[in-house]
């Protein structure tokens, strides 16, 4: 059974940060990560451009989260991958408050059992997928979750949907490259509005408030009813 001073559940931006920090305050730090990689949600959209980073003007999803992850290599932190909680509980130990917190190797389903002195849950939405489209037969083929190649689209018809930072932030990647439509359940966006009026200066087409109703695939094509 390990004793730290602070153990970190999730691997993802925010995660990663406070483990580096907790390093450069000689805090004896674990990060217990679900998945077997590191980054969180910046793999969903590894290929996105982020530009809420302070002091960087803007920085590739993909690329943020090797530059974090570095940094915890960098510091020496101790990330173990594939580890889930169980429970924990508070428990005194040598007159000291510990969290006590089960957990399971996901690899070899092993318990594993630490003793922290501080808990921080940086879960953000916890394991996730992309929300899929609800349609029968539709095959992958011209369906995209995440675009990690952008240039795959170029001189293409492409419909995103959404309205939130992640739809319209690929939105703006994909529209010197492609004719991009957006598509917004809702009349107003949750993304940035500054990046939605991006979009509309580069030319890019909007549909508010539409729901998507079905999607129709013929040879290598796809036609939707809004």
């Amino acid at each position: 059974m390990s004793i730290v001073d602070l153990l970190i559940v999730g691997a993802g931006p925010v995660g990663m940060y406070a483990s580096i920090l907790a390093k450069m305050r000689g805090i004896k730090v674990l990060v217990w990560e679900k998945t077997a990689t590191f980054g969180g949600q910046l793999n969903l959209y590894p290929q996105k451009d982020i530009y809420d980073i302070a002091g960087v003007k803007q920085i590739k999803a993909l690329d943020l989260a090797k530059n974090l992850y570095q940094q915890t290599l960098d510091y020496q932190v101790e990330v173990s991958f594939n580890r889930n909680i169980v429970n924990f509980l508070e428990v005194v130990e040598d007159e000291h408050n510990y969290y006590k917190v089960i957990g399971v190797n996901l690899s070899d389903n092993q318990e594993e059992v630490i003793l922290a002195k501080c808990l921080l849950l940086t879960t953000g939405e916890g394991i996730y997928d992309p929300i899929t489209l609800d349609i029968a037969n539709l095959s992958r083929k011209h369906v995209l979750y995440k675009v990690e190649n952008p240039y795959v689209l170029e001189n293409k018809d492409v419909v995103v949907l959404g309205g939130g930072d992640s739809a319209v932030d690929i939105a703006n990647m994909l529209a010197p490259l492609a004719r991009v439509t957006l598509v917004h359940r809702r009349v107003d966006f949750r993304a940035k509005e500054e990046n939605v009026q991006k979009f509309i200066l580069n030319h890019g087409q909007i549909y508010k408030p539409f729901n998507l109703k079905d999607v129709v695939e013929v040879e290598d094509k796809l036609y939707i009813t809004l």
